[in-house]
């Protein structure tokens, strides 16, 4: 579904952010993207979900170079810092604004707000301030945003960061069950309880 051939990216004209990195990744496939930091994972991360866009090398969707409508309607990416992914002042209201967004008429969004909330056992706060929670309550709520919007490939960046045990082992089962529903997974991490969960690992180096 995904090929990288020779990707790359200088934030500046004599260092690299992403050395050339070359991938296939199949429809469906769970992967875990591992490494040390300064290997590239989160430039990586950027450019699949098409916030970076000045790389070098091939990036190909279906065998075709992707748009940025393609890549905004295919990809979805959960960020590590949730404060850079929420956007309104209300829990609800930060998830129904990427619904929105992909004309999802109002009935089925409320119904697809309370079963995302539910799903990450964030309903009780659906109608509190988002800054008035922690920020492993954010975090679940940024989770919840992304899988309301049904995306066919999911990116997760260090997903689990500000989680508990409990709630970490209760988000890694439900991005299994997102697996099992087809979805292509790619998720960053260096915890290595939770990268053994995928079909392969991917080791980037910084070398």
């Amino acid at each position: 579904m995904i090929e990288l051939k020779n990707l790359s990216h200088k934030y500046i004209d004599t260092e690299y952010s992403l050395k050339p990195f070359s991938l296939k990744l199949n429809r469906g496939e769970y992967i875990s993207i591992v490494g040390s930091n300064g290997s590239g994972k989160s430039t990586l991360a950027l450019i699949l979900a098409g916030i970076i866009k000045d790389y070098e090398g091939e990036y190909l969707i279906n065998d075709k170079k992707p748009t940025a409508s393609k890549i905004r309607k295919t990809i979805g990416i959960l960020f590590q810092n949730p404060e850079n992914q929420l956007i309104a002042s209300i829990v609800k209201n930060d998830i129904a604004f990427g619904l929105e967004n992909f004309n999802i008429p109002k009935e089925k969004m409320d119904m697809q707000i309370d079963n995302v909330l539910k799903n990450v056992g964030m309903l009780r706060f659906k109608e509190l301030p988002i800054s008035t929670l922690s920020g492993g309550e954010k975090q679940k709520i940024a989770f919840a945003g992304i899988l309301a919007l049904n995306f066919d490939v999911l990116i997760f960046d260090e997903v689990t960061s500000m989680l508990d045990e409990e709630s970490a082992e209760k988000i890694m089962d439900i991005i299994k069950e997102q697996h099992k529903l087809g979805k292509t997974i790619i998720l960053i991490s260096h915890k290595s309880k939770i990268i053994k969960r995928a079909d392969r690992i991917v080791y980037m180096d910084e070398n």
